[in-house]
């Protein structure tokens, strides 16, 4: 069976669109700023030794920790 392809497994510089979001407090926060199903997400930068990652979502840049990131489901 295929793993789901979350936001943290984008390479630096790909794009995708948001399919779903695992529901919790962080979800809540990322919808409120735009993260929605539907919406694109570029990768724009990782931070070494599995730091946090900065992505554009909707035209605003964010840096998100990888747990936060693997919550965020994409096509």
């Amino acid at each position: 069976m295929k793993k789901a392809k979350t936001l943290a497994d984008l390479k630096v510089g790909e794009s995708a669109i948001v399919s779903a979001l695992i529901e919790d407090e962080v979800a809540i926060r990322l919808m409120e700023l735009g993260c929605v199903p539907g919406c694109e997400v570029k990768m724009n930068g990782k931070a070494a030794l599995g730091g946090p990652v900065n992505v554009c979502i909707c035209g605003s840049n964010l840096s998100l920790r990888l747990d936060e990131a693997s919550k965020v489901f994409l096509n």
